[in-house]
């Protein structure tokens, strides 16, 4: 019996990728994203600036997020009492390969998403930096 091993690392991850439940799948492109570490926060908040479709996939955000933690994908760095969690990467390769799946015009959207986002928190840093 042969056994077809794939011919790179990222065609590892990928294939591994491919066979996990398809929130998981999205849940891990999208966070791609986001560097190698982001908050369960950004993440939900990034989803909203994309197409309609991704409405309903945000309640699986948790317990994907749990799957790809027990699949070794994620790893949890910290969460608080209020269900925010802090996560990054296993491997910044794994990341890699999770961006290299997403469609360019979905990518383009999120990191649209994304940039707003952070020049939001950004804004809202500095008004209480100088309220303060």
């Amino acid at each position: 019996q042969h056994l077809e091993l794939p011919s790179s690392v990222e065609a590892l991850l990928t294939s591994r990728i491919d066979r996990l439940p398809a929130s998981q799948q999205l849940w891990l492109k999208i966070s791609s994203v986001l560097g190698s570490s982001f908050t369960s926060q950004a993440l939900c908040e990034v989803s909203r600036g994309v197409p309609h479709f991704l409405a309903a996939h945000r309640a699986t955000l948790r317990r994907a997020l749990a799957g790809l933690v027990e699949a070794g994908m994620l790893q949890l760095t910290s969460a608080t009492k209020f269900g925010e969690m802090r996560l990054r990467y296993s491997h910044l390769l794994i990341q890699d390969a999770a961006y290299s799946l997403l469609p360019l015009e979905l990518k383009q959207e999120l990191h649209g998403a994304a940039a707003r986002f952070y020049e939001q928190g950004y804004e809202q840093w500095q008004r209480q930096v100088l309220v303060e």
